[in-house]
């Protein structure tokens, strides 16, 4: 229930029941600079788009080479990148890397599709999501946290006591710590919305018709390697059964004085 007056004392209707009053000047329409009117020009696709490709490659330097021109060459970027190069003679240390790149997003399919075609693909995907609403309601809170932090400038250019300035202040920071979050978030979902993200696991796939290695090849170090791996472990075994038995030592000892009193009251109790 709103109870009021306006100024000259006459009122727009009354209650005959308890005969409360509500003023014209409470059903006045909400002042627009309170409520923010909602920008007609915002853009209804605020759409973040993620991918993922995983490729396996004959060549993985120079897959990651076209691909890094290809990102640059369309005003991407590479936000981030990992390499482990493994051994050119030795099949089983292969060459890969995870790669983070930044795509404008009107080219997402068509750069989800280019990097396919740099190697054999075993692993694709891609992900949206509609922050439209969200993107939308932060922006009406900031739009009425800037109305509030010009109404509390203006007040302070007002205020003459030193309790009214400080409370004005500190109400004056509360708004602008709120305005800086909503606008570091605007500005981070701006980012996302305007460049998408491909994630790229890369791995280099040797091919089968290289140099044939011998499986006895260094057939006597294997050997010899895995006969000292075999004593070392039993050593080690040995080692950690007596460092074991020592430090139960205490505990046996103790339990043994124990059976033995209970063996010689045992045999007294029997005689």
């Amino acid at each position: 229930m709103f109870v009021g007056c306006s100024s000259g004392g006459d009122t727009k209707s009354a209650m005959d029941s308890g005969g409360i009053v509500v003023s014209e000047e409470v059903t006045k329409a909400p002042d627009s600079s309170v409520v923010p009117k909602v920008d007609a020009n915002f853009s209804p696709d605020k759409i973040i788009r993620t991918g993922r490709v995983e490729l396996y490659t004959d060549d993985y330097l120079r897959t990651v080479d076209k691909i890094n021109s290809y990102v640059n060459g369309i005003g991407g970027f590479i936000q981030s990148s990992n390499d482990i190069f493994g051994d050119s003679n030795n099949n089983s240390l292969a060459s890969s890397g995870y790669m983070i790149i930044r795509v404008p997003s009107a080219k997402f399919n068509a750069s989800m599709d280019e990097i396919k075609s740099y190697g054999r693909v075993v692993g694709s995907g891609t992900q949206t999501e509609n922050i439209t609403e969200n993107y939308q309601d932060i922006n009406s809170e900031l739009k009425s946290l800037n109305v509030e932090e010009d109404r509390l400038l203006n007040y302070l250019t007002k205020a003459d006591k030193i309790e009214d300035l400080l409370n004005i202040e500190k109400e004056l920071a509360r708004v602008r710590t709120l305005i800086n979050s909503k606008t570091s978030i605007l500005n981070n979902y701006d980012k996302q919305v305007g460049y998408s993200t491909i994630n790229i696991n890369l791995t280099e796939s040797k091919s089968a018709t290289g140099n044939i290695e011998s499986p006895f090849s260094g057939f006597a170090l294997k050997i010899s390697s895995g006969f000292v791996s075999s004593i070392n472990f039993l050593m080690n075994l040995l080692a950690g059964v007596i460092v074991l038995f020592f430090r139960l030592l205490p505990f046996i000892v103790l339990v043994g004085v124990v059976l033995i009193i209970v063996w010689i009251v045992h045999k007294k109790s029997k005689k």
